[in-house]
């Protein structure tokens, strides 16, 4: 038989004193439940809000997941934070019911923005390994040179975080057609910081050989496009109008337990307060169908649409350029540089990725394709397309053979063991810190690069065909 007076331990006081107003509504609201326990502040204080973790429990007692709530800084009585505060919840939430149930953007739990007291809130899956940047500050407090291998997995993850972002209707997997009518949302803050681990997934070489990546935080965001959105009508078969009852999203599937339905019966949490009932009123008149309008900032600049992507791929770019020269502050000057596309074809380009990637010890075929991705000039950018069938050729069908030829001895770093333990030592076994490391950072090239004031450029390096497999792996 169910028990049903199982209730996790409240928060101590002692914890609760030195948190912000907002922070403390959330805490108190969700200890009143008999299934969420406190957990702790997560992540670094933002601008907008803040974000608390809390254990759920099964009418059994059993630990089920961990979830999040954002909560948004202001008093909504406060005649100056309160619409503030407001605003960046309707914001945020609305951008993230565009982007619900795709896997490398952080998932919205609840339906609709809530109200936690007197506090603005959304409810959100939680990743349990950190951000990038405490992932970046690992590598080089270690001194890791990044095996090649994990670099393309990474960087597909962020590649289909935005073609999420370009297409929102028209992605499920893969990517649609090219000149399919896009939306274009702009991120305007991908940074390391807003970049989270997911673990490892060992039934996929997408997130084997790389943490799974999801994309966090879309308060700056701006949309370019018209989004065709869900009616009230689709919205609320699934949603008692008023009583705070969730649902997943469609593109989430009920046997996933990332995904389980929030409703009362199983969350006990029938006091959440969905949006307002005006806006409830007002979204109910839309005509099914309809298109919503839901750009925040009007877009003034010329606007070619199709498939060039917009700033989103160009600061994923430099996240993984980040890793490979173990630099989490990057800044390059516009220079030209001759780059080879997968075709063949070779192009002049001026790109802003730091002249320290000529140097790195990976192939040409990434060090051209992160450099395209960071060009001055969009007219030189490689449409989504190109990259992400370049990201998916590489991950899907490479293995340790095809680097054989780096310098360095960086091959050895490629073998499926090598990798395996590297990525269990700094991911799955890792003591989480968000906090950036002491000491210095490295701002340039790895030092055995600079030998009496000199630098040795890499050749260009193209992966051949497999020939033999490399033996052996360095010491982790």
């Amino acid at each position: 038989m169910a028990s049903t007076s199982f209730r996790p331990l409240p928060p101590r006081q002692a914890e609760l004193d030195n948190l912000r107003r907002e922070v403390k509504d959330v805490v108190q609201y969700f200890s009143g439940k008999q299934r969420f326990e406190y957990v702790g502040v997560i992540g670094k204080t933002g601008t907008q809000g803040g974000a608390v973790v809390f254990n759920e429990f099964d009418r059994k007692g059993h630990f089920r997941r961990k979830i999040v709530a954002k909560c948004y800084w202001g008093d909504p009585d406060d005649p100056e934070k309160g619409p503030e505060a407001k605003e960046a919840w309707e914001y945020e939430g609305r951008v993230l019911e565009m982007l619900r149930g795709f896997p490398h953007i952080v998932n919205l739990l609840s339906q609709g923005r809530l109200r936690f007291m007197r506090t603005y809130g959304l409810l959100l899956e939680y990743s349990g390994y950190g951000t990038l940047e405490s992932f970046l500050n690992r590598v080089i407090e270690r001194d890791i040179q990044m095996p090649e291998r994990v670099l393309w997995s990474m960087f597909y993850c962020l590649v289909q975080a935005c073609i999420t972002m370009k297409w929102p209707i028209h992605t499920t997997t893969g990517i649609p057609p090219e000149n399919t009518p896009s939306t274009d949302i702009d991120h305007n803050d991908i940074h390391s910081g807003n970049v989270l681990l997911h673990g490892l997934d060992y039934s996929s070489s997408e997130h084997s050989h790389g943490p799974w990546l999801k994309l966090i935080d879309f308060g700056h965001a701006t949309v370019r496009g018209e989004y065709k959105g869900p009616s009230s009508k689709s919205r609320s078969s699934n949603q008692s109008k008023g009583k705070g009852k969730m649902d997943v999203s469609p593109a989430s599937t009920d046997s996933d337990p990332d995904y389980t339905n929030f409703n009362n019966d199983e969350m006990d949490i029938d006091e959440l307060e969905p949006v307002s009932e005006d806006e409830e009123d007002e979204e109910e008149e839309e005509e099914e169908g309809e298109v919503v309008t839901t750009v925040i900032e009007e877009w003034t600049d010329e606007y070619s649409g199709g498939s060039y992507p917009s700033n989103n791929i160009y600061h994923c770019a430099l996240l993984i350029i980040g890793f490979a020269l173990k630099n989490p502050s990057l800044s390059g000057i516009p220079r030209e540089v001759v780059v080879e596309t997968p075709d063949g074809d070779e192009l002049t380009i001026k790109t802003e990725a730091p002249e320290e990637l000529e140097y790195a010890p990976y192939t040409s075929d990434l060090r051209d394709l992160l450099s395209r991705c960071t060009a001055e000039e969009q007219d030189d950018y490689p449409t989504l397309h190109e990259v992400y069938y370049e990201c998916q050729r590489v991950v899907y069908s490479h293995d340790e053979g095809d680097y054989k030829d780096l310098p360095e001895g960086m091959h050895l770093r490629e073998t499926d063991e090598y990798i395996e333990a590297l990525l269990k030592s700094i991911v799955l076994d890792a003591e989480i810190k968000e906090d950036p490391p002491s000491g210095g950072r490295r701002t340039t090239a790895p030092a055995e690069m600079w030998e009496k004031g000199r630098r040795t450029k890499f050749p260009r390096i193209r992966r051949n065909a497999r020939t033999s497999k490399s033996a052996g792996a360095p010491v982790i």
